[in-house]
This record gives C-alpha cells, sequence and structure tokens, in this order.
C-alpha cells in the first residue's frame, strides 16, 4: 500500500478546492498518526473504494455488489474520508450530513490493523467534523458483528432490533463531552 506525502496530499487537496464548493480539511488526531482526509486524487479514490469493497462486501460473500461510481459518493450534503495512519490509508468512512443529524456510513478499518484502536480514532475524528458541522446526533446501520465496539464508543441501539443484517444506533452529542 503506498503512502501519500503531506505534499501530494496538498496538491490534491488544492486540485479539489479549485473545482467545488466543499472545503476540504484534514483533520487530525491529537499525536498526528490518524488523518481523516477527504480522498481527491485518483488513487485516494482508488484506495478508499478498495477498502470498502473488499471489506464490507467481498469479505461478507457479497461480490460484485459494490458500486463505486454510485452517485451518492458526490452529493454534496456526503462527505467521503479515508481514514490515513501514518500517510497510508487505513480505513473509511462516509458522514451523510441530513437535516440535524449526521449518518455514518460504510465505516471500516483495513483488515490487519483492526483491534488495534485505529477505528475508535476514527470515530473520534468522524464526530469532530459532526460537532464542526453544528450537528447533535449520529445515527449508523451498524452491521450486526460491530454493534459492541459502537457500544463501547457511546452509541446506544436507536429503536427495535429488525432481526437484519444490521442494527440502527446512534449517539447524540449534546450528552457527550467533547
Amino acid at each position: 500500500m503506498s503512502t501519500l506525502s503531506h505534499h501530494e496530499r496538498s496538491k490534491a487537496v488544492s486540485r479539489v478546492s479549485s473545482t467545488t464548493n466543499r472545503m476540504p480539511r484534514d483533520i487530525t488526531s491529537e499525536d498526528g498518526r490518524c488523518v481523516l482526509h477527504r480522498p481527491s486524487s485518483e488513487a485516494e479514490w482508488t484506495h478508499y473504494h478498495d477498502l470498502r469493497r473488499a471489506i464490507l462486501y467481498e469479505r461478507r460473500g457479497r461480490f460484485g455488489a459494490y458500486d463505486a461510481s454510485h452517485p451518492d459518493e458526490h452529493r454534496r450534503e456526503n462527505h467521503p474520508f479515508l481514514l490515513l495512519l501514518d500517510g497510508i490509508p487505513a480505513g473509511t468512512i462516509r458522514i451523510d450530513l441530513v437535516e440535524d443529524e449526521a449518518i455514518f456510513r460504510l465505516v471500516t478499518i483495513r483488515e490487519n490493523l483492526q483491534r488495534h484502536g485505529y477505528g475508535r480514532q476514527m470515530l473520534a475524528l468522524a464526530e469532530k467534523f459532526v460537532r464542526e458541522e453544528g450537528r447533535p446526533l449520529i445515527r449508523s446501520h451498524v452491521h450486526r458483528t460491530a454493534t459492541g465496539f459502537y457500544e463501547r464508543c457511546g452509541f446506544t441501539r436507536d429503536g427495535p432490533d429488525e432481526g437484519g443484517e444490521t442494527v440502527l444506533m446512534g449517539k447524540d452529542l449534546a450528552q457527550t463531552p467533547s
């Protein structure tokens, strides 16, 4: 997996800034190792889609179902992010801003980096973005196998359990210190 230098990220961000109304910005962890970064170059979009396809679809037996060109990826209110760990793509999250809430979609961490705290760091950085956007609520349709992780991150089950593959979970940021 290739490393994206700060210079390469800056060049890509500059290109996107001149062509869209979105103001790309990185959100960085306190130690500087983890960065929530909007994909902007072809290589970054490839990493973003490859991680999602492999872990969230193919690993679960859903071959051929992932649509990298889905129009939701480029809607103004939807914000795709790559988690970079020391400059290397390590995870993905898309944050959709809808009315007074944010929806976390297709959240994943590279398999060899799972259970090392990077998912928790990515959610914390995503929450920082949501707070900056003025949304008090977060919701996510969480795969049943990940509900314990989300509960440890302060999410609660939001509604009845329908018995499906995902469980609707939520977090009220007004009740959670930043």
